[in-house]
């Protein structure tokens, strides 16, 4: 075989072997397990704190969104299906209690179910269980707990 017949063998295989890599790339398969993660509707009128939640998310490998009140919070969760929903209590146009209210009312209908809704607040723990969250996550918090609240409900 001559040189450049050998030339164009190597350069046949080495292009199978990029097609294989490309089939097989870690960087690839990293973005569809992401895209597969639950999601966690994050809920929060104070952005560091949201930001710091979603972070905190992430790191645990789950797909953040996130909504600034309770009107936007309602919309998005109709339309993502989020797998949790981590949201405050006092924030404005509803509050998370009657966010939680509305969501049931909007969900509950016998095909779809509301997902766990874990409330965070700094407010008085009777005033958040009235609420109707599944959980209470009272503020401040740590990244421990919010880490703990995520293991419970998604695994």
């Amino acid at each position: 075989m001559d040189d450049t017949a050998a030339s164009l063998d190597q350069s046949v295989g080495q292009d199978h072997a990029d097609d294989e890599a490309l089939r097989h790339d870690p960087a690839q398969e990293a973005t569809r397990r992401a895209e597969d993660a639950p999601l966690v509707l994050i809920v929060e009128d104070e952005e560091p704190i949201a930001s710091v939640l979603a972070i905190i998310v992430e790191d645990m490998g789950y797909r953040p969104l996130t909504a600034t009140h309770g009107k936007e919070a309602l919309a998005v969760a109709l339309k993502e299906h989020p797998a949790l929903i981590l949201t405050d209590l006092m924030m404005p146009y509803l509050d998370g209690a009657e966010f939680i209210s509305a969501l049931h009312e909007a969900m509950d209908d016998g095909v779809r179910k509301t997902p766990p809704i874990v409330l965070m607040t700094a407010a008085g723990a009777r005033q958040a269980r009235a609420a109707g969250a599944d959980a209470l996550l009272l503020k401040p918090f740590n990244v421990d707990e919010v880490e703990a609240m995520l293991r419970r409900f998604l695994g």
